[in-house]
């Protein structure tokens, strides 16, 4: 019972971590799948997490298509953890089907505008 209440609040903590910088939301993205939304982080990047690139029906199975969405993804789940064994707790913990991709971007402002201005893309 302590380390599923241990391995609980590790995957909370982790959580916690990966959305510590949100801002806001970004604008709508229209991917083949559908539309999707991440997060701003404070420092100008912008996050996509949790965004699903394919399917699969059986284990040790060639993945299949990537799935389709109606309406706005919300591209902001840090909760996919792929299976791992976690060494601080002695077991295993995640899930086998994390076909997911995080993306990390740079926003439309981003740190080095604000440290360095524009002259890093105008070359001066």
């Amino acid at each position: 019972m302590a380390r599923l209440l241990m391995m609980c609040i590790c995957i909370v903590q982790m959580s916690v971590l990966q959305i510590r910088g949100a801002a806001e939301n970004t604008p709508v993205l229209q991917i083949l799948q559908g539309k999707l939304m991440g997060l701003e982080m404070r420092n100008g990047y912008w996050q996509y997490l949790g965004i699903p690139y394919g399917t699969v029906d059986d284990r040790f199975q060639e993945a299949g298509p990537p799935p389709r969405w109606l309406g706005v993804f919300n591209a902001s789940d840090t909760s996919v953890v792929c299976a791992q064994y976690h060494g601080r707790l002695q077991l295993p913990v995640g899930i086998e089907d994390c076909l997911v991709l995080n993306i990390y971007t740079p926003g439309p402002k981003s740190y080095f505008d604000e440290v360095f201005g524009t002259g890093h893309r105008l070359g001066a």
